[in-house]
């Protein structure tokens, strides 16, 4: 429902969701409007033995049963970084957001954005993909922005060349230097945001952009 949501946000009316037992009741309406699926056909799922879970690994199986190039990677980071962008990102329950921006800045002063990195960079110890609780601290969960069984059919893709990343709400990653501009919280670039708009239009931008292939960062098969 994410993806659905994102693309009516771009182009309403452009894309329609089905299940899979829609597939026998294909109309009109159907094969005008963009397919949404979210979950590999079966026998893919059988034949790989993708675990039902693994929601990354079926984005690229049904992306290279469609021979699609390009895979658009929504997720709650804007890019690839040495380690988790959200360490030191202490969630206050009240307000939804950082509660100590401060302790995340000093969390991530060592931190950096990768613009390209290959699948074995990403399987190796050099980019840690360990994740981050609640309390801002590294909680031991792995396979942070990709699963590593995602990753391993990527690497068997003939179509798929590439993963682009996007983040589903951009402006998670600034804080407010004052007025309208604002700060990114690892790289320090800067923002000014239409306050008519807000932070939607942005959010629109990056997803027109990753469709050409232009993201922060992306993934290769190298």
């Amino acid at each position: 429902m994410l993806v659905f949501s994102l693309l009516k946000q771009i182009s309403p009316g452009y894309c329609v969701k089905i299940e899979s037992e829609d597939f026998y009741f294909v109309n009109q309406d159907f094969t005008r409007k963009m397919i949404l699926m979210t979950i590999a056909p079966h026998y893919i799922l059988a034949m790989h033995r993708i675990p039902l879970a693994d929601s990354d690994t079926h984005t690229i199986a049904i992306a290279e049963l469609y021979g699609a190039e390009r895979v658009i990677l929504v997720k709650r980071t804007d890019g690839i970084y040495d380690y988790d962008p959200y360490r030191g990102f202490a969630l206050d329950p009240i307000t939804g957001e950082c509660a100590d921006i401060e302790r995340w800045r000093e969390a991530q002063q060592n931190n950096r954005r990768h613009g390209v990195v290959t699948i074995d960079q990403l399987l190796s110890t050099k980019i840690s993909r360990e994740g981050t609780g609640v309390n801002g601290l590294a909680d031991g969960s792995t396979g942070h922005l990709m699963e590593d069984s995602a990753l391993r059919y990527f690497q068997e893709c003939e179509h798929v060349k590439e993963v682009v990343v996007v983040h589903v709400a951009p402006e998670e990653m600034y804080f407010c230097v004052k007025g309208n501009e604002y700060e990114h919280i690892v790289t320090g670039e800067r923002l000014k945001i239409n306050q008519e708009v807000g932070w939607r239009d942005v959010l629109a931008d990056n997803l027109r952009k990753a469709f050409q292939g232009v993201a922060n960062s992306k993934i290769i098969r190298g």
